[in-house]
């Protein structure tokens, strides 16, 4: 008497219903899990100069060449590093300032959006003359 001709045709449709369901939910899960997350330009710049900068910072021979570089001149080891590092759809400087310096700028005439980030090196074991390097760059073209 429970599971007659009727309740048959009920049960039936509750599972239809409930497979349709499970169907249409794994669709969305398995759409869902196959979007890529977007970077935006200045978020990949943004990392790409936090990576070189804290780099620097930890490597022992980048930090030397830059507590020795002066304001005029880049160490050759840093300039041969940001080459390697730096995509190359991509232009940069780098600019190495005392502290106590009044300005730490770049002139340049570009169109271009620049994005800059900076970081403090401040000793070695044998010396402590801390630089701020700052590193600029923009899109080449």
């Amino acid at each position: 008497m429970f599971f007659g001709k009727a309740n048959k045709k009920g049960w039936i449709r509750i599972t239809e219903a409930v497979i349709a369901i499970l169907i249409m939910a794994s669709v969305l899960i398995v759409m869902y899990t196959n979007e890529t997350p977007q970077v935006s330009y200045s978020d990949y710049v943004y990392n790409l100069q936090i990576r070189i900068l804290m780099d620097v910072a930890d490597r022992a021979e980048l930090r030397n060449a830059t507590l020795y570089s002066t304001e005029t001149s880049l160490d050759p080891k840093l300039k041969e590093y940001f080459d390697e590092s730096i995509p190359s759809n991509f232009a940069y400087n780098v600019t190495v300032c005392s502290l106590s310096a009044d300005r730490c700028t770049l002139d340049i005439d570009t169109t271009k959006e620049i994005f800059v980030e900076d970081r403090i090196i401040s000793s070695n074991l044998e010396k402590y003359d801390p630089k701020l390097l700052r590193l600029y760059i923009w899109e080449k073209g």
